[in-house]
């Protein structure tokens, strides 16, 4: 009964914040509309590359045998998060191999987790903090460009979300079926990408701290249950997948640790942003798209947001320092100091092990931004009254502006200029939409006629070696090698 209640109080209140709605609310939530909308528009100007193409056909022999499809392993990264990835694709894939069919399921992934993260932050922290946080999130056009297209990174955000609600869930109400439920999604999220083990690792004194060994049977079924989902999805590649752990500390080439530094806590901040599109565009490609109207307009937003994010992070450490000499465990202490860990512990390892890393590595984080920016803001507009709190909320909209802006426009660009794109982007999908369809039409047949083959062997055949001969009749690669993209 407790748990129905505690999920009943959640409704509840967010039907009093949706009551409770002022004119500069529903301005807010327009932007969170227009984010959603930027997910889903012209989806076939989307990435598609080789990786792209290797994992349709990866989902598709899931889909006829859940653990056919390879471990997901990407350059530079022997560490594999498991093929729980290609097993969430078989959903779609399943029914059809159309690219832009797929995506869109992803991109629908990432549409329902916008309101998710309002419920997680509306839980927490005030509903002004919890809808600015969220509308800045939603806009983000990192975070667009990681919500529409065929990439593991893609579905990150909607097992994130879910299982930071199951968290904070059981943190404000205890109930056993919330901790299995925790477990499951925690297993699942940590098998899209190796991110997320980084991020967990000082969650776990975290957790110490909070006694779960006044309640053993819940702790011990709860890490069965982790296990259990592993061993579900793994299934007989549980043994390879065990294998490739112990070449997880592979270093990178050696780098000036300051330089290193900068660069990925520079980059952790961007995946909020808009800044750092040379990376998709190229040097020439953004040179282009930088000359549109109104874009380096949007470039000075980013900067804009750029300060408040050093401020806001400022705050969020002073916050949780009070917090902490105080001996206090209220809970948006708690649920801050835990993303300020995760976000400290990612940049601890990408530094021990040399790692540049490129925006998608930062996207397991990449809600902390725009939260201390909000708890930011709304310190501000109380601590100096009416101005203060007439110069936060311009400040928001002149950085969501930049947002819509920037991202619609990106869009647009890559619409009518993919000729000039000569970054990691590559060609969008439209632009070679038959070649693909023909060569996915092409790799599926041969997959199926190698199937009946196997089938109509007098000896049983390992289900691997389907696989292996699929990779080596069309030329297929493992994770990360077709392109070069780092995983």
């Amino acid at each position: 009964m407790r748990g129905h209640t505690d999920e009943h109080d959640l409704v509840r209140r967010y039907v009093r914040s949706l009551r409770s709605l002022g004119v500069f609310d529903l301005v807010v939530w327009g932007f969170i509309v227009a984010g959603l909308a930027l997910r889903l528009w012209r989806l076939d100007v989307m990435e598609f590359k080789r990786d792209e193409f290797r994992d349709i056909l990866n989902a598709y022999r899931a889909a006829q045998a859940p653990w056919s499809a390879p471990l997901l392993i990407g350059e530079g990264t022997t560490l594999s998060p498991g093929i729980f990835f290609y097993q969430l694709l078989a959903v779609p894939v399943s029914v059809t191999r159309d690219p832009l069919s797929v995506t869109r399921f992803i991109a629908l992934l990432n549409v329902a987790a916008i309101p998710g993260l309002f419920l997680v932050l509306r839980q927490i922290f005030a509903s002004r903090v919890a809808l600015w946080a969220t509308a800045l999130f939603a806009t983000a056009p990192w975070m667009i460009v990681f919500s529409r297209k065929i990439w593991n990174p893609d579905v990150l955000i909607p097992f994130l979300i879910v299982t930071l609600l199951l968290l904070v869930s059981v943190m404000r109400r205890y109930a056993r079926w919330k901790v299995f439920a925790f477990a499951v999604f925690l297993a699942l999220l940590t098998q899209l990408h190796l991110s997320v083990w980084l991020a967990l690792v000082p969650l776990v004194p975290l957790g110490i701290l909070s006694r779960p060994w006044r309640r053993p049977f819940d702790l011990v079924a709860g890490a069965a249950v982790f296990l259990a989902v592993y061993l579900l999805t793994l299934g007989p590649r549980t043994g390879e997948f065990i294998a490739a752990f112990p070449g997880s500390s592979t270093q990178g080439p050696d780098a000036q640790v300051v330089r290193l530094a900068g660069h990925n806590a520079l980059e952790s901040v961007r995946v909020s942003s808009g800044s750092g599109f040379e990376f998709l565009l190229g040097t020439g490609g953004y040179a282009a798209f930088a000359k549109r109207p109104g874009v380096r307009w949007a470039l000075a937003g980013f900067l804009l947001y750029g300060g408040l994010a050093v401020a806001g992070f400022v705050y969020a450490i002073g916050r949780v320092a009070r917090a902490a000499r105080g001996s206090s465990r209220h809970l948006p202490d708690v649920f801050l100091l835990m993303l300020l860990l995760m976000a400290c512990s990612l940049q601890a390892f990408y530094l021990v092990f040399r790692i540049y890393s490129p925006p998608h590595y930062h996207v397991v984080v990449s809600l902390l931004p725009p939260l201390v920016v909000a708890l930011f803001m709304a310190w501000s507009a109380d601590r100096f009254g009416s101005v203060g709190s007439l110069l936060a909320r311009v400040l928001l909209v002149i950085v969501l502006i930049a947002n819509v802006f920037f991202g619609s426009a990106f869009l647009e660009f890559i619409n009518t200029r993919p000729g000039a794109i000569d970054g990691d982007y590559g060609q969008p999908y439209f632009v070679e939409r038959e070649r693909w369809k023909t060569e996915l039409a092409n790799a599926v047949r041969r997959l199926n006629d190698e199937a009946s083959e196997l089938a109509a062997s007098p000896s049983p055949v390992p289900e691997e070696y389907l696989g292996q001969r699929l990779a080596g009749q069309t030329g297929l690669l493992t994770s990360g090698e077709a392109t070069g993209r780092h995983r």
